[in-house]
């Protein structure tokens, strides 16, 4: 399962002001619940097309996605920061497969141990 994002310029004040005027560089990288439920709450898009959800449906959306097997708190981290760079809101440098990459190394380290 896969969570699409949009973001623009109203949705990321909205989730700057809501995280007390915090940068929103700074807010990707809080991976608690609250604040992943808040950015999906803000900017995932619905089945329906709308842009958004209730925190009820924001917390079902990330059980769904952490059914996958292949997803975990990390990868929706990623998937979010992904989002934000590809709109422009964090550097379009940013290399995202790369973190990805090494997340997965490191993995790969540890289960070697």
């Amino acid at each position: 399962m896969k969570i699409n994002f949009k973001f623009n310029a109203t949705i990321v004040e909205e989730i700057e002001q809501t995280r007390g005027k915090l940068p929103i560089e700074n807010i990707v990288t809080d991976t608690t619940l609250g604040n992943l439920s808040l950015i999906i709450m803000k900017a995932a898009i619905m089945e329906d097309g709308r842009i958004g959800c209730t925190k009820n449906t924001a917390l079902k959306l990330i059980d769904e996605y952490l059914e996958d097997e292949k997803n975990d708190k990390n990868t929706l981290t990623f998937d979010i920061m992904e989002a934000l760079a590809d709109a422009g809101f964090l550097s379009r440098q940013m290399d995202v497969n790369a973190f990805r990459q090494q997340q997965e190394m490191i993995i790969q380290e540890a289960n070697q141990r």
